[in-house]
């Protein structure tokens, strides 16, 4: 019996112009939306390539043209599913079926399987210029079968809400108005307002499919609310053929309405989901996974990133395979433009940048890639990050001081990571504790006592690890020891005006060489009154350079008033001059820089000194480590086809398969006129 129904109804629609039509203006529509798009991509396709992007051509071409078919199917369903049982119950048709041998079921079923076939080939035609497109790159079938299976359920959602709306009526105009109302009202919804708004959102359950990502929340969501609202026009038939009574319909009403709703609460538990890509794109490694799973508490990430559609799309896919492991993990996006005083606040010196908040601690990620994003995370789920100490007791620049040339802001910074900074006097302990991963030596104003360069050299002798930021009173028996010398005088950079600085002793200083301090930075350490450095190989070290000045330098050794210029015959040398290097032997590790004031209160913001400082501490710490994962490269970002094969496929779906379905139902209502 529901063949026969579907067979009628099939044949009672496709007898009249009104399907062909539709569906020939809505693949005319749509056709040019995916070409028009495939343009526009074509266009900057050679900056995606550029920029790493892990958005290809199904991410921005055939994703949003599939998504538009998703809607163009929410409008066709009630305009041409409207009359189904509305358009029975005006011409009085609905007394026949009553006395027919067809059942409620039966009748409920046929004519939702007739409104499926009458709009699947729109769908069907939809998917087919995906596939084209597709086949013009590498396909990932596995995402394209996901998104089939998103628009099937949508369509199987909107022909049975239509068909209980028009069952509840008698003029078909009222049941597609009350269709297109919940319908749309259901597309729009914005999801963003939490997980009540999220349950009754159909765009939030369709996109991951069109990611290639099956979740069973989402199969669940479409599942139970078609076969509900069948339910509902399965009672309704009941009720006008006169099979239950008033009060038996309101009681099943009531119970239908009250375990859709528990059905649908309940389905926020479930978190299975099976990821459709050939790469496995949407699924996180097992070393991000571990990181989540280490975290206390939530992390919140603040995205510093220009409304720019693509970079920050591609973004966010990155940043929504983390939410969708762990429901703790949330972001937000902020434009630099609108939002000057947080971006002077954060440092932000760069887009796009991330700042991982869980807690009182926060990360930075210049790197926006699964690599950087699992270490940052990594470091964040560490109890503690590491125990520094500071000397004291020589007036040095204090970590937790206040004064301008204090690295108070630089000491709360590295509190905020994770690390336990503690004072050290070696004088009053007779030595380094064993258990600090860093010592730093930041600007001793007065000379250390013989026996405290021992407990130092002893430190070091014991595999320690050393930040020396050489100012003030220097050290000779350490730089010794390091193999390392100053050159006299205070370094001298004319580049320092082209920055708008007024002060020729603000050194500018950029890296030297590749290496994991320096690898991130987006601009240069602006150093004042900062000391040259030469290094050579000295008891076990190895040197290398991090920062050296431009050839506009030099080390000035005199007064600095007045016009000042570089004068050979006292010592001093033209840049490029090394101001910081890097020395290791086997697993331990020492910097050298050529001044402290460039982490100082007043001068932490600039350039990138803050990146530069926190760099060096990781590195020297042993937190530099960067969980690998392997990068993924979406297969179908370049399109292989000639123009002259693009145009021809663009002409079929823009202009061949319109005309034909158009042609066919002109045809059709003309032979009928004549018959």
């Amino acid at each position: 019996m529901i063949r026969l129904l579907l067979r009628h109804q099939l044949a009672r629609r496709y007898a009249t112009v009104t399907p062909w039509l539709a569906t020939a203006a809505s693949q005319l529509l749509l056709a040019w939306l995916l070409f028009a798009q495939l343009e526009i991509y074509l266009k900057i396709q050679p900056r995606l390539t550029s920029l790493a992007s892990t958005l290809g051509i199904h991410d921005l071409v055939i994703a949003p043209t599939l998504a538009s078919t998703a809607l163009a199917l929410l409008l066709l369903a009630p305009l041409l599913g409207m009359d189904a049982i509305a358009g029975e119950r005006r011409d009085g048709r609905m007394a026949l079926f009553s006395s027919s041998p067809v059942s409620p079921g039966a009748l409920v079923l046929g004519k939702w399987l007739g409104q499926l076939a009458v709009l699947l080939p729109l769908l069907l035609l939809a998917l087919a210029m995906g596939l084209a497109v597709g086949l013009g790159s590498h396909l990932d079938a596995g995402q394209l079968a996901a998104s089939a299976l998103g628009l099937l359920l949508t369509l199987a959602l909107a022909c049975a809400v239509t068909l209980w709306l028009s069952s509840l009526v008698e003029q078909p105009l009222t049941a597609a108005a009350l269709s297109w109302g919940v319908l749309l009202l259901a597309w729009f919804i914005d999801s963003s307002g939490g997980d009540s708004l999220t349950t009754l959102s159909l765009r939030a359950h369709l996109q991951p499919f069109f990611q290639g990502l099956v979740t069973l929340a989402s199969l669940g969501w479409f599942f139970l609310l078609t076969v509900a609202t069948l339910l509902l026009t399965f009672l309704q038939l009941r009720r006008l053929a006169g099979s239950d009574t008033a009060r038996r319909h309101r009681l099943m009403l009531l119970l239908v309405a009250l375990a859709t709703a528990l059905a649908l609460a309940g389905l926020t538990r479930l978190n299975s989901r099976w990821d459709w890509t050939d790469a496995k794109r949407n699924t996180l490694s097992q070393s991000s996974q571990a990181a989540l799973a280490a975290l206390d508490g939530p992390v919140a990430v603040s995205v510093y990133l220009e409304n720019y559609p693509v970079q920050r799309a591609a973004v966010r896919e990155l940043l929504e395979k983390y939410r969708r492991a762990d429901h703790r993990f949330s972001y937000r996006f902020i434009d630099p433009k609108t939002h000057p005083e947080e971006i002077r606040k954060n440092g932000i010196v760069r887009t796009p940048t991330l700042l991982l908040h869980a807690g009182s601690h926060y990360q930075r990620v210049e790197t926006v890639d699964e690599s950087h994003l699992t270490a940052a995370l990594a470091r964040l789920g560490r109890k503690g990050t590491g125990w520094i100490g500071a000397l004291t007791g020589h007036g040095e620049a204090r970590l937790f001081g206040q004064a301008n040339f204090d690295l108070g802001d630089f000491g709360r910074l590295l509190e905020q990571q994770g690390y336990r900074v503690v004072a050290i006097d070696a004088t009053a302990t007779g030595q380094i504790p064993e258990n600090l991963d860093l010592l730093i030596m930041a600007a001793p104003a007065t000379r250390l006592a013989a026996g405290e360069i021992q407990i130092l050299k002893r430190y070091l002798d014991d595999g320690g690890n050393l930040l020396w930021l050489a100012d003030g009173m220097l050290l000779p028996e350490m730089a010794s020891a390091l193999g390392i010398s100053f050159l006299p005088g205070v370094v001298v950079d004319a580049a320092a005006a082209g920055l708008g600085l007024d002060r020729p002793t603000v050194a500018v200083a950029r890296p030297a060489d590749d290496h994991p301090v320096t690898r991130a930075l987006a601009g240069p350490v602006l150093l004042p009154r900062a000391r040259a450095i030469k290094a050579q190989r000295a008891n076990g070290w190895q040197p290398q350079p991090l920062l050296r000045t431009g050839p506009r330098s030099w080390n000035e050794t005199g007064a600095l008033k007045g016009a000042i210029q570089r004068d050979p015959q006292v010592g001093e040398e033209q840049g490029p001059l090394t101001l910081a290097v890097a020395l290791t032997r086997g697993a331990q590790r020492v910097a050298v820089v050529g001044g402290s004031d460039f982490l100082g209160n007043s001068f932490l913001g600039n350039g990138a000194n803050r990146p530069f400082g926190l760099a060096l501490v990781r590195w020297l710490s042993g937190n530099d480590k960067l969980i690998q994962v392997k990068p993924y490269r979406p297969p179908d970002q370049k399109l292989r086809w000639p123009h002259k094969t693009l145009a021809a496929v663009a002409a079929l779906f823009l202009a061949g398969v319109p005309l034909v379905l158009a042609a066919t139902g002109l045809f059709i209502a003309w032979r009928r006129r004549r018959v």
